[in-house]
């Protein structure tokens, strides 16, 4: 020991830095996809609006959840984070205006070939499990019970007291009640409904639902049987299934689609989110996809400046129209006044006055 002070751990290190989150650039957003970078595109992530909640969070914590980043040339590109990112950024505009000091953003390097940086992307989004309510109460009151208010706990874990003390009441559950969410049998959804029973009814009631779900060859769980509670790998969150079937070709719009010879579309997209089949396997072009995405981009970019460039030359011939009108009444005016008015052409002193009088005196001598 020698009253030395060890300063690491007995393992490996990996890259790793502390970063400004304005350095690290998130294609789609700080600039468009090319060869290089066409793997690390997230159009839905970029589509989403920063969340307030997330932003509050950071101004008094920080990015406590480090954000995989890849070096291509000089420059960091984000591969996963894109949400926590962006939402830094506005953190630190805030507090910057505040005259606070902006927070880094931990950051890991990771270099790899383009395919596996996507399946990296894909996998750090799509492998998240969500606490159940019940456990996210367990820890909102862990962290009341170190003397901190429900207005804190609000920034803390970035939900409304509202849904705080949802969450808390589910605490109040009896015991076997609360085991039968963790093991996954009952939701928690179910079980808020149990909460102003006695303990023994909540107990009955609960092994009634699940004893009915089971005849019928459903779960007990609700909307939350594709949330597993038992700490076990569930599949990917609703917005990574949606990007694959929309990648496969399956949309809200065009549910009936054309399978390849060797694999059925649909199912082959959800066996794909599940890890049963390879990009490869079912034909996923990427490249293919961006360039779809890129060439919708650009036709409404087009059709944003047709529709300007219409209402331009409607604003143009419209102020035509508006002075040919009033020329036009200008004109009608002067014509109305010159027919109830002499002309200035007999108000002038006659020209050649005195040649016409004395032709005028020759006449009346002549009579």
């Amino acid at each position: 020991m020698g009253g030395e002070k060890k300063l690491a751990f007995d393992a490996s290190r990996f890259s790793g830095w502390s970063m400004d989150p304005e350095s690290i650039i998130i294609v789609g957003v700080d600039e468009e996809p090319n060869e290089a970078t066409r793997h690390l595109l997230d159009v839905d992530s970029n589509a989403e609006p920063v969340d307030e909640a997330t932003v509050k969070n950071m101004m008094v914590y920080g990015c406590v959840e480090p954000v995989i980043i890849t070096k291509i040339g000089p420059d960091a590109y984000m591969v996963d984070g894109r949400g926590r990112g962006r939402a830094l950024r506005e953190a630190n505009k805030r507090l910057v205006d505040e005259g606070k000091q902006p927070y880094m953003i931990p950051a890991i390097k990771r270099q790899d070939e383009e395919h596996k940086l996507f399946g990296v992307m894909v996998s750090a989004n799509g492998f998240r499990r969500e606490d159940s309510q019940l456990a996210k109460g367990e820890k909102v009151q862990a962290y009341l019970d170190l003397g901190r208010t429900m207005e804190e706990a609000e920034v803390t874990f970035g939900v409304s007291v509202t849904s705080l003390k949802n969450w808390l009441q589910l605490l109040e559950l009896a015991a076997p009640v609360k085991k039968l969410i963790k093991e996954g049998k009952l939701s928690c959804h179910a079980a808020s409904k149990l909460v102003n029973l006695p303990a023994d009814q909540q107990i009955a009631k609960a092994k009634e639902a699940i004893a009915k779900a089971k005849a019928t060859g459903k779960k007990a769980t609700g909307k939350s049987m594709t949330k597993d509670t038992s700490g076990k790998i569930v599949p990917p969150g609703k917005r990574l299934v949606q990007k694959i079937l929309r990648v496969e070709g399956v949309t809200e719009s065009k549910v009936k689609v054309e399978p390849k010879p060797e694999h059925n579309n649909f199912f082959s997209a959800l066996r794909y989110m599940l890890g049963e089949l390879s990009a490869k396997d079912i034909g996923l072009d990427i490249k293919a996809v961006e360039g779809e995405i890129k060439r919708l981009k650009q036709a409404e970019k087009q059709y944003n400046t047709d529709v300007r460039k219409a209402q331009r030359e409607e604003a143009k011939k419209a102020k035509e129209e508006q002075k040919a009108k009033e020329k036009a009444d200008k004109k009608a005016k002067q014509a109305k006044g010159g027919n109830s008015k002499p002309t200035s052409v007999t108000n002038k002193p006659p020209q050649n006055g005195p040649t016409i009088a004395k032709k005028k005196g020759a006449k009346t001598a002549a009579a």
